[in-house]
């Protein structure tokens, strides 16, 4: 599956993913520092870039539909 992805922070989310067993409510910054992503961006454009790689995860049928990003910036139902 890592190999089919295209993008760098698909690829790094797919390995912190495979790393917990079962991930709860997470903040995308939690998330983003885990994966060693630069965070040094408005939180907007972060959280666009998270929706992509989710969306290409969501894809490849390695995370669930109902995975989504909340209003308060919170992750959950990897």
């Amino acid at each position: 599956i890592r190999r089919s992805l295209k993008k760098d922070g698909s690829k790094a989310l797919l390995r912190f993913l495979s790393t917990h067993n079962n991930p709860n409510r997470m903040h995308i910054l939690t998330v983003l520092n885990a994966i060693n992503f630069n965070t040094d961006q408005p939180l907007f454009r972060l959280r666009d870039l998270l929706k992509t790689f989710i969306r290409e995860l969501k894809s490849h049928g390695v995370l669930g539909q109902k995975t989504k990003i909340y209003k308060n910036n919170n992750l959950f139902n990897f």
